[in-house]
């Protein structure tokens, strides 16, 4: 099942609270290859159902996304409590996002871009829509 920040936000709060891994994925809906990623994301989301599975459109939220590169979409975020597993751009390809998905290995980044923490707020800031 893919959440939504909007419709889902106490799911996504719930799975977070019991150190589910986020997978986050953030795309636009102009964007061809998000849109085949979608499929992508969709068949992982049903796979890996211990997961919480995240779609997050940057045009909705872009306050949400103003400190990560998103030179190239999709750009994908993996994190687990306070660790980041992953957090870069990803071409639609299944085999990478499961390796990722299956290992508990850690990624050294610079920061957190803090996506977590304003997901699991308790009043979810209200989106911008252009």
């Amino acid at each position: 099942m893919i959440n939504y920040p909007d419709l889902n936000k106490d799911n996504i709060r719930y799975q977070s609270a019991f150190g589910k891994k986020l997978v986050i994925s953030f795309c636009a809906s102009w964007c061809n290859n998000c849109e085949s990623w979608k499929d992508t994301f969709t068949l992982l989301s049903e796979k890996f159902i211990d997961d919480c599975f995240i779609w997050i459109d940057i045009d909705e939220y872009p306050e949400l996304v103003s400190e990560i590169d998103l030179d190239i979409i999709p750009v994908l975020l993996i994190q687990k409590k306070e660790d980041i597993h992953f957090l870069g751009p990803i071409r639609p390809g299944l085999e990478t996002i499961v390796s990722i998905l299956n290992s508990d290995k850690v990624m050294k980044v610079e920061f957190d871009p803090g996506i977590r923490d304003y997901l699991i707020a308790p009043d979810l800031p209200k989106r911008t829509i252009y």
